[in-house]
């Protein structure tokens, strides 16, 4: 489903006149400032095309529902090189409403 969302914006983004090369630079450029149900952001660009750049760490509990460990949301991120793993500040955009882009 979250990639679902992402591919929606981006081709809407992209607009009526389609092609692969559009779709490739309206992710590279825009990408970032997708709405997403991430904790994290996105990290799209001309150098990269790694999605969302972070994590949370959860368990399953004993009916099957993934639970944040701690009780709360602890959300790290890091880049997709050499770089530290670190606790995120960030905060997530209001998703639009009814979950749909637009």
């Amino acid at each position: 489903m979250s990639n679902a969302f992402l591919a929606v914006q981006a081709l809407q983004a992209t607009g009526s006149n389609l092609t692969r090369a559009g779709l490739i630079k309206t992710v590279e450029t825009k990408g970032a400032s997708f709405a997403n149900p991430f904790l994290t952001p996105l990290g799209y660009s001309a150098t990269s095309h790694v999605g969302a750049t972070g994590y949370w760490i959860g368990t399953y509990d004993p009916t099957g529902a993934l639970k944040p460990d701690g009780g709360k949301y602890t959300v790290y991120t890091t880049d997709s090189g050499n770089g530290p793993v670190v606790e995120s500040s960030y905060k997530r955009p209001a998703m639009p409403a009814k979950g749909l882009p637009n």
